[in-house]
C-alpha cells in the first residue's frame, strides 16, 4: 500500500550480476502502451492474490487477457492477479480531472478498497459514480470499494477547502475497520463525524481517520488531527496490530524555534524535514512518540511492516547527513554514502513510546539514490525490504551488485529479526525499473510493483519484461524456492552386521542450500560429517536404512532419501561332527548346516574325512543365497591314546624266566603270545624276541607299547696288552672293560701246560682293568718273567652266571742274555694270527742305582745285541730288557690311559745291586695273593733263618715291617690304601728280594 506519485525524472539504471539463492523470481508481468504507464501501490489479501493501482496514459491497456478502454486520459486503473501472475480482472477508475490514488488494501472476505482524492466534477468506476463536493480545484478524499469479482459496491468521498494529501489505508482485520492518514491545509470535512480545522493554508497538519466498512457502505469513527501550529506535518503511513494498537509514521517540520505536537507529544526538529513514529490506541488517543532524522536535511518514511510479535519497522531514505536515532544511551547513527540513503529501522513499542531495536542503512555508491520503498514481515518475524538504487554498484549484507551501464534496477532483501541480512535478490538488465511498494505473506512471499523506465528488457531472474513503448506497469512475484535436491539415490545390499562405507553425494542448482545427514531405520551408522554435499556412509548394520539428506535454504527445507541400504540376514550356522569324539590319529568328519556353501578353517572340507592330531577349534563360514555369510565354530577334542610302559627287565640272561607288567591302559593283549592282561610271565627264554602290548584306554583309544627282550650271552673279550713290570717280577694283563655290558667279572687265565691254561684270578667288573700276575703257586714256571715267556687268555663271567668263550692268548716278550753280548727274543703273540702289534724291538740297558735307562738298538727279529756288553756285564747293577713300541691300547683304570708300548723280563734279572747270581734264585720267593685284599702270604720257598719283610709305598716311605724265621708268614694289609706298593726281603741286612704287590 503506497502512495502513488506521478514522477517527472527518469532515472536510468542497469546491474550486471544477479546471484541465484534459495530466493527466485517466480514470475514478472507488464502492462502498457506506447505511453508512460506507472504501477504506484500494491495489497495482497488472505489468498495471495495481488492488487495493483496506478495510471496508464493511453486511451487502452491490457493485463495479459483482460483490457481497459477509455475516452479520457490520463486514466487510473485496479487490477487483480492471482498468485501465478495471472490477471484476473481489471477496473478503470476514472475522473475528468485530477486523480491521485493513494493506497489500496483488502480485508479477509477478499474485498478491495481503493483510497485517494480526485478534483474533477465526478469520480466513477464501473456503474457507481459519486459528485465533487469541494469548492474549486480542492481534492476531494475517496474510497472505493470492491468485491471479489472486481465490481464496484460503492464509492464514498469526503470535500476539504484546501490542500489534501491521503497517504495510506490499511484495512484492520482485528477490527474491521479501515484506517487512513495524510494531511490537509483548512478544513477537511469527514462528515457525518468531525470537521478537522488548520488555520494555516500553507502548513499542512496530519490527520489520522478511522472508518467502519461493510460491503454496502463506509462509516468514520473518529477522526483526529496532528502536528503543530505552521509546522509541516504529513502522516505517511499507517499500520494497526493484532491488539487493534494504531501506528502512524510521517514527517514534521516546524518553523525555527518552534515544535510540532504529534500525538499530543511536543518534539522537535534537527533541522529540514525530520520523521517521527506515533502510536495511539483503538479509540484514537495517542500514546507515545518517537522522532529522528538528520541535521538540516531531509528524510523522507515510505512504508510501515509490523511483525508477529509487535515490532515496529519504518523504511525510507535520508540525505544530505548522517540519520541520527536516538536509543537510551545515546544516539545510533547511520552514516550517509550515496547522495540518497536508504534505511531501515526496528522498534519495540513500550507503554509510552518506543525504543529502538536497530537500525542499517542500504547505500551504494557516493552518487546513488537508493531509497527504501516498501516493506512487509513474514510469520517468522523477518522483515523484507525493497527498493531501487543507483549507481555504479551497491552492497546488501554480503552481497554485491555492480552495474555495467549508468542504469539502476531494484533489489529485495530479507533481513532477520535481530538485524542480520539472510539473503538478497536484484534485478538485471537495462530496464531502468523503479519499485513503487512490496507487500510479504506470512510463509515469505513477496510480491511487489512499480515502474519499468525505458525501452529495454528488465530481467527477473529467468523472466524478461520487454517494454511495451514508454514506461511501463510491473508485477512481480519473489519466493523462496524450495530446494530440488540431485541424487542418484543409491541402492545398497549388504549383510547384517557387515562393516561396509560408501560415499554419497548430492547437488543443488540453488547455490546457497545448505545440507543436513540423518539416518533412518537402524543404528549402528556412522556419517563422517552431519553436513556438506558429500559425507561416507559406515556402518555395521542389522536393519535396512535410508540416507536421508534434508537441504535447506533460506526459504525452507526438503528431504530427500539420497541412498537406501537393504539388509539380508544372516544364515543360521550349525555344524556337528562325526564322530562326536575321535581319537588322535583317526577320522573325523565336519559337516555345517544352515547356508548354500560352506568354507572351514585349517584345510577342513565340508563332509570330507580328515585326520585329527590333537584337539583343535574349526570354523565354519556359511554363505546363503544373498551371499551373506555367518560363521560357527565346533570345539573336537581329540582323545589320547594310552601311553603305555611296560615294568621288566629287557635284557635277560639266557634260560631265565621274566614277568613284564603293562600300564597306562584300561585292558591289555600282548603279542605273539596272544595274552590277554596287564601281565605277561616268560617261563624261559631262549631267544631274543619283539614283543607288542596294545592298550585300550577308558576313553576307547588305543596304544601300543614295542619292546625287545635281549638274550644276554657273554661276548668274547679281547686281551689289550700284556707286559712285565718295570722290576720284571710280573706280568700284567690290560683289557678295556667299557667295551662290554653285563659282565659281573673278568676271568684270567695262564698256560700253565702246553695247551692247557688255569685260572689265575677273577676280577669285579668294577675294578682296575688289570691284573698283576703273582700267582707263583700255579703252573710249572708260575707266572715268572724271568723264566720264560707267558701266555694269559681273558673270560667274561657275566651277570647272568654266564661264561663266555675264552679270548685269543696274548703272549709276553722273553728275552734270554747268551752272556756275550747277544740277547735272544721271544716276540709278542696273539693266538690265530702271524700279525703282531709291534712296530719295533727297542733293546735297553738299565742302570738300575740311577733307574736311567740306554737304548741301545732296535730290531725286528728274534735277536739283538749289545755291542758294550763286556763293559757292563761285570756289574750287577745292569740288566737289560727289550721296550716293543706300536701298540694303543685303552685300558680302563680311573682314568682312561693309553698304552704304547710293552716290556720283556730283565735279562739276569738284576734287582739289587750286591746281589750274586745265586741269590737270585731266591726270587722263589712268592708273594701272593696280588692283588691283595687283606692279607697277604710270603713263602720264602725254603729259605732259612731269620728274614725281614718291609712294605714301603711308590716314595720309599716303609709302612709295615715284620721279622720273622718261618718258611711263610702273612701280614694284614687290609689298613692300606688301594694302589702299589713294593716288599722287600732282607736277611743279615741283604736284600735277597723285592716285589711289588698291589693293593685292592
Amino acid at each position: 500500500m503506497k502512495t502513488l506519485y506521478i514522477l517527472l525524472t527518469i532515472f536510468f539504471l542497469t546491474i550486471a550480476s544477479n546471484t541465484s539463492y534459495a530466493q527466485a523470481w517466480q514470475w514478472a508481468a507488464s502492462a502498457g502502451t506506447s505511453n508512460n504507464d506507472q504501477a504506484g501501490a500494491m495489497a495482497i489479501d488472505v489468498n495471495e492474490n495481488v492488487y495493483a493501482i496506478g495510471y496508464y496514459q493511453s486511451t487502452t491497456i491490457s493485463f495479459g487477457a483482460i483490457t481497459l478502454n477509455s475516452t479520457q486520459t490520463p486514466n487510473y486503473y485496479i487490477v487483480k492477479y492471482n498468485k501465478n501472475g495471472t490477471a484476473l480482472w481489471a477496473q478503470n477508475i476514472l475522473c475528468n480531472n485530477t486523480t491521485i490514488m493513494s493506497a489500496v488494501t483488502t480485508n479477509t472476505n477478499g474485498y478491495s478498497y481503493v483510497c485517494g482524492m480526485f478534483s474533477g466534477t465526478t469520480l466513477s468506476s464501473g456503474v457507481r459514480t459519486v459528485n465533487h463536493i469541494s469548492a474549486g480545484t480542492n481534492y476531494d478524499m475517496f474510497v472505493a470499494c470492491y468485491d471479489p469479482n472486481g465490481n464496484c459496491q460503492w464509492i464514498k468521498n469526503w470535500a476539504s477547502t484546501s490542500n489534501l494529501s491521503l497517504n495510506d489505508a490499511y484495512y484492520s482485520a482485528s477490527d474491521n475497520s479501515l484506517y487512513m492518514t495524510g494531511s490537509h491545509t483548512g478544513t477537511l470535512n469527514i462528515s457525518p463525524l468531525a470537521t478537522l480545522n488548520n488555520s494555516s493554508t500553507s502548513a499542512n497538519d496530519g490527520f489520522v481517520a478511522k472508518f467502519a466498512v461493510t460491503s454496502g457502505t463506509i462509516n468514520p469513527i473518529w477522526a483526529i488531527k496532528t502536528g503543530g501550529a505552521n509546522a509541516d506535518d504529513i502522516g505517511s503511513c499507517i499500520r494497526v496490530d493484532k491488539k487493534s494498537n494504531v501506528y502512524v509514521a510521517g514527517s514534521f517540520s516546524p518553523a525555527t524555534g518552534t515544535v510540532s505536537t504529534i500525538a499530543s507529544f511536543n518534539v522537535s526538529t534537527k533541522g529540514g524535514k525530520d520523521l517521527f513514529l506515533a502510536r495511539y490506541d483503538l479509540n484514537g488517543s495517542p500514546v507515545g512518540v518517537y522522532a529522528f532524522g538528520t541535521t538540516n536535511s531531509n528524510e523522507y518514511v515510505y512504508d510501515m511492516a509490523i511483525d508477529t510479535a509487535g515490532s515496529v519497522y519504518l523504511g525510507g531514505s535520508f540525505l544530505g547527513n548522517d540519520l541520527l536515532l536516538p536509543t537510551l544511551f545515546g544516539t545510533n547513527t547511520l552514516t550517509i554514502v550515496g547522495s540518497n540513503d536508504g534505511f531501515v529501522a526496528k522498534f519495540g513499542p513500550i507503554s509510552n513510546g518506543f525504543l529502538l531495536g536497530w537500525a542499517k542503512n542500504i547505500s551504494g555508491t557516493s552518487t546513488s539514490n537508493d531509497a527504501v520503498k516498501g516493506l512487509g514481515a513474514d510469520a517468522n518475524g523477518n522483515i523484507y525490504v525493497g527498493g531501487s538504487y543507483t549507481g555504479s554498484s551497491i552492497t546488501i549484507g554480503a552481497q554485491t551488485y555492480t552495474n555495467t551501464s549508468p542504469a539502476g534496477n531494484c533489489y529485495i532483501t530479507k533481513i532477520s529479526s535481530g538485524g542480520s541480512y539472510l539473503w538478497s535478490l536484484a534485478t538485471s538488465g537495462n530496464g531502468s525499473p523503479f519499485m513503487a511498494d512490496i507487500e510479504s505473506t506470512p510463509n515469505g512471499d513477496v510480491y511487489g510493483c512499480g515502474t519499468v523506465y525505458v525501452s529495454a528488457p528488465l530481467s527477473f531472474g529467468t523472466t524478461t519484461l520487454t517494454s511495451l513503448g514508454g514506461n511501463d506497469v510491473m508485477v512481480f512475484k519473489e519466493a523462496c524456492v524450495t530446494p530440488t535436491i540431485s541424487t542418484t539415490n543409491p541402492s545398497y545390499t549388504l549383510c547384517a552386521s557387515q562393516t561396509n562405507s560408501t560415499t554419497v553425494a548430492v547437488n543443488s542448482s540453488q547455490s546457497d542450500v545448505t545440507y543436513s545427514w540423518s539416518i533412518v531405520g537402524a543404528s549402528g551408522v556412522n556419517l563422517s560429517s552431519s553436513t556438506g554435499t558429500s559425507v561416507v556412509v559406515s556402518y555395521t548394520a542389522s536393519n535396512s536404512f535410508s540416507i536421508i539428506v534434508t537441504g535447506t535454504n533460506a526459504c525452507s527445507n526438503v528431504s530427500v532419501t539420497a541412498g537406501s541400504v537393504l539388509v539380508n540376514p544372516l544364515p543360521n550356522i550349525g555344524a556337528t561332527a562325526s564322530p562326536t569324539a575321535v581319537c588322535t590319529g583317526n577320522s573325523l568328519v565336519l559337516t555345517g548346516s544352515g547356508a548354500t556353501s560352506y568354507t572351514w578353517s585349517n584345510g577342513v572340507s565340508n563332509g570330507v574325512p580328515f585326520t585329527v592330531n590333537s584337539s583343535n577349534t574349526y570354523t565354519v563360514t556359511g554363505t546363503n543365497a544373498n551371499n551373506c555369510m555367518n560363521t560357527y565354530t565346533i570345539t573336537v577334542n581329540a582323545l589320547s591314546h594310552p601311553t603305555l610302559s611296560v615294568l621288566g627287565n629287557t635284557l635277560v640272561c639266557l634260560n631265565a624266566s621274566e614277568t613284564y607288567t603293562a600300564n597306562g591302559a584300561s585292558t591289555y593283549t600282548w603279542s605273539p603270545n596272544n595274552v590277554v592282561g596287564n601281565t605277561l610271565n616268560i617261563v624261559t627264554n631262549t631267544t631274543t624276541t619283539t614283543y607288542t602290548v596294545n592298550g585300550t584306554g577308558s576313553n576307547g583309544c588305543k596304544g601300543k607299547k614295542v619292546f625287545t627282550l635281549n638274550i644276554v650271552t657273554p661276548v668274547t673279550p679281547d686281551i689289550c696288552e700284556v707286559t712285565v713290570d718295570s722290576l720284571s717280577n710280573y706280568n700284567e694283563i690290560y683289557w678295556d672293560k667299557t667295551l662290554y655290558n653285563n659282565v659281573d667279572s673278568f676271568i684270567v687265565y695262564r698256560e700253565t701246560t702246553i695247551g692247557n691254561y688255569s685260572r689265575i684270578a677273577a676280577l669285579s667288573y668294577t675294578a682296575l682293568s688289570m691284573y698283576v700276575d703273582t700267582n707263583r703257586h700255579i703252573g710249572t714256571i708260575n707266572g715268572n718273567p724271568n723264566i720264560s715267556h707267558n701266555r694269559y687268555q681273558l673270560q667274561i663271567l657275566d651277570s647272568c652266571g654266564n661264561y663266555s668263550a675264552r679270548s685269543p692268548y696274548h703272549s709276553t716278550i722273553f728275552i734270554q742274555d747268551q752272556y756275550n753280548g747277544n740277547f735272544n727274543l721271544a716276540d709278542y703273540a696273539i693266538e690265530g694270527t702271524t700279525l703282531t702289534p709291534v712296530t719295533a724291538y727297542t733293546l735297553k740297558r738299565r742302570d738300575t742305582g740311577t733307574g736311567i735307562d740306554a737304548v741301545i738298538g732296535s730290531s725286528g727279529g728274534i735277536s739283538v745285541t749289545d755291542p758294550s756288553y763286556f763293559s757292563y756285564n761285570s756289574f750287577p747293577q745292569y740288566t737289560w730288557f727289550v721296550d716293543a713300541q706300536g701298540f694303543n691300547c685303552n685300558a680302563t683304570f680311573k682314568t682312561n690311559a693309553l698304552k704304547n708300548r710293552t716290556k720283556s723280563n730283565h735279562a739276569n734279572d738284576r734287582l739289587a745291586t750286591g746281589l750274586s747270581k745265586n741269590q737270585l734264585l731266591n726270587n722263589n720267593i712268592t708273594v701272593y695273593p696280588n692283588p691283595a685284599n687283606e692279607n697277604l702270604m710270603i713263602d720264602l720257598n725254603e729259605l732259612k733263618g731269620e728274614v725281614t719283610i718291609v712294605i714301603k709305598n711308590l716314595v720309599g716311605e716303609t709302612l709295615m715291617s715284620e721279622t720273622t724265621n718261618l718258611n711263610k708268614t702273612s701280614l694284614n694289609v687290609a689298613q692300606l690304601p688301594k694302589g702299589i706298593y713294593f716288599i722287600t726281603v732282607s736277611q743279615s741286612n741283604k736284600t735277597i728280594a723285592i716285589k711289588k704287590i698291589v693293593k685292592d
